[in-house]
């Protein structure tokens, strides 16, 4: 299975860029491979079908995952151990031939891909023999790429430091290893607890929102906001020694409570992303009296599709073996952000994505394995999200991978508590390519709590309220970008 979507990816890379010749080669090694048959097999026994290994659902990567997805829609899965092969070892028998074929291939992308960055470093045509190709992981490339790191770390922090009121790292040791925390704000207000996603912390995954100015008046203005990365995602962080045992989705929800406990908080306002939403939302499962509300970011809440759980695989294996490589970046900047952000052939990426692509290096392979390792293992929360009943503000990004997930977990919650806000022409990250789209639904949310408070900034064309403003409905110009699904609060029922 990893190698299935391994090769889909490729294929997909490289016709984007344009390289037709590269990917057609991928289809035609894959198809002529043992894998599309063992595929079969492997999917036939977890869902207990046999399916034979000549049927109608095509050999070529594509035709075998949109084969794997309609088995989904249909209802049929299979167990983790059983998709992956390693109940009985038959999934590691695969023809030798091939996988020596496709580990062959997958160093040549990373070849071909490196050398049409030199090419274009020297204005080379980039039409050079792939043999001639020096190591992906040369000294001259890592150089280069520590040199641009350096670069981007000085305008980060400097942008850092411009935030009102400057934030201080917190080093908090809980029982589950040790945790950082950015506090923003005076300690006396409400706190706003913030949790990223996968390889991510809050700089990459929040700042784009903070740095809104109306974003930033709002929350700072009625918050103490505290940022917490995930185990090893903090700038600077080592890498965790192999010896600290994997944690678990409920170890980190649990982590928060201890978090909170050294705070002295009571209870919160609670922002996530991605998988740092499914957190969020778990530890308000486990732990309902310490939680206000919560505003979430394209969330998760179920198991993972297979589609999400293959493409998780693959990301490991990618980190397990390659690093923080550049094929394992595009699969994250897919997973954050909408095309146009991310650019193709014809679009060039945008400052947004090149900035999370530089940020990403900073990362540790292993420490991003683990959060990546638990979130692959999560349980589903469906069945408790009717019990909630904090009030809950979910944005999801129209192009979002992670957009039928979010429907279902607003569908799931009790609408008298709940308010969907879908974000046109957006990816997951609604946070950086779109945070001027939640300043409005935010200050409605906030406002009942009380906590939203006029400021300089409540005149302003984006945020037309004033306080004394009635909300019954959420609502926003569509040229903004925002479809609301408003649902009354009980609130505003009263």
């Amino acid at each position: 299975m990893t190698r299935l979507i391994v090769a889909y990816k490729a294929i997909e890379y490289f016709r984007e860029h344009g390289d037709q010749t590269v990917a057609i080669s991928y289809i035609n090694a894959f198809s002529s491979s043992a894998l599309p048959s063992q595929i079969k097999k492997l999917a036939g026994r977890a869902i207990g079908v046999e399916i034979k290994a000549s049927g109608s659902a095509g050999s070529s990567p594509r035709a075998l995952i949109k084969w794997l997805l309609e088995l989904e829609d249909r209802g049929l899965r299979g167990e983790e151990k059983d998709v992956d092969g390693d109940g009985d070892g038959e999934g590691k028998d695969i023809d030798e031939s091939m996988s020596a074929a496709f580990i062959a291939a997958a160093h040549v992308m990373e070849m071909t891909e490196n050398e049409g960055e030199r090419s274009k470093g020297v204005g080379g045509d980039g039409a050079g023999s792939a043999s001639e190709v020096d190591d992906p992981s040369s000294d001259d490339d890592e150089c280069r790429e520590a040199s641009a790191m350096r670069g981007f770390d000085d305008s980060v922090f400097v942008c850092v430091e411009k935030i009102p009121l400057g934030g201080k790292e917190h080093l908090i040791r809980t029982g589950r290893g040790p945790v950082s925390v950015i506090v923003y704000g005076e300690q006396d207000k409400p706190a706003l607890i913030t949790y990223p996603d996968i390889a991510l912390n809050y700089v990459t995954c929040f700042q784009g929102l903070f740095f809104c100015p109306e974003a930033s008046s709002l929350l700072l203005h009625n918050f103490c906001v505290y940022h917490i990365s995930p185990p090893g995602h903090e700038f600077g962080a080592a890498a965790i020694s192999h010896d600290h045992p994997v944690f678990s989705v409920d170890d980190l929800a649990d982590q928060i409570l201890e978090i909170l406990n050294y705070f002295g908080l009571g209870t919160v306002m609670c922002m996530g992303a991605l998988a740092g939403a499914y957190i969020l939302t778990l530890f308000v499962t486990k732990y309902r009296e310490r939680v206000l509300g919560l505003i979430l970011v394209s969330p998760l809440s179920g198991h993972p599709s297979w589609s999400e759980w293959v493409g998780n695989k693959v990301m490991s294996h990618l980190l397990h073996f390659y690093g923080m490589c550049n094929l394992l970046k595009e699969c994250l900047l897919k997973r954050y952000f909408s095309k146009e952000v991310r650019g193709d052939a014809n679009v060039p990426e945008s400052d947004i994505a090149q900035a999370c692509r530089r940020l990403l290096n900073e990362r540790k392979s292993t420490n991003v394995m683990r959060y990546l390792h638990a979130i692959n293992r999560r349980h589903d929360l469906t069945k408790r999200l009717k019990k909630l009943s904090c009030r809950t503000l979910v944005f999801v990004g129209e192009h979002s991978p992670f957009y039928a997930e979010a429907l279902h977990m607003t569908a799931k919650l009790d609408k008298r508590y709940c308010t969907l806000v879908e974000v046109q022409a957006c990816g997951s990250m609604v946070t950086a390519e779109q945070p001027y789209a939640m300043v409005v639904p935010m200050e409605n949310f906030l406002k009942a709590y009380g906590l939203y408070r006029p400021s300089l900034f409540s005149t302003s064309p984006r945020s037309p309220l004033s306080p004394s403003c009635s909300f019954p409905e959420l609502l926003y110009p569509e040229k903004m970008g925002l479809k609301l699904k408003p649902i009354k609060t009980k609130l505003a029922a009263k």
